[in-house]
């Protein structure tokens, strides 16, 4: 059973896509002519986006089985486990990454696309629970947001 709220969940995706989808950080000529390969480098946060930064500071905010749940969901959705073996792959994640699950998360570069995988193995259906994410968001930025033309 996932020791983390679905909403949780949810979140991390939809600011996970936001630094993937962040023009210029992960395509492939910009991340191959970087000096700092490294995995932690594939998700990068652009000077004045935010993404990066809230997205450590949300997980930083979780518990260890939260973050090992995280984890173990990433594993299920890049099918390095079935879903029936949940328990077993959060197990295995606190173990090898306890140590540094944030680090861990951040350098999967995939991570919206396997914490949504993992869900969808589990029978979890995410778009409701998307919607909501980005409906808050946009509670939260206001009517100046949407008035200055950024959104349609």
């Amino acid at each position: 059973m996932l020791e983390i709220a679905l909403e949780k969940v949810a979140y991390v995706i939809v600011r996970s896509r936001g630094i993937t989808d962040t023009p210029g950080t992960n395509d492939v000529e910009t991340t191959m002519d970087r000096d700092d390969k490294t995995p932690e480098t594939i998700l990068l946060d652009a000077p004045g986006d935010f993404t990066d930064q809230e997205l450590r500071g949300f997980l930083t905010g979780l518990n260890v089985d939260e973050l090992a749940s995280l984890i173990a969901l990433a594993w299920i959705g890049r099918e390095t486990y079935a879903p029936e073996e949940l328990d077993e792959a959060i197990a295995v994640a606190k173990a090898e990454h306890g140590h540094a699950p944030i680090a861990y998360l951040m350098s999967l570069p995939l991570l919206p696309t396997y914490l949504a995988d993992g869900l969808n193995a589990l029978g979890i259906p995410l778009e409701e629970l998307e919607a909501e994410v980005v409906d808050v968001d946009m509670q939260t930025l206001g009517p100046s947001f949407a008035k200055s033309g950024d959104i349609d």
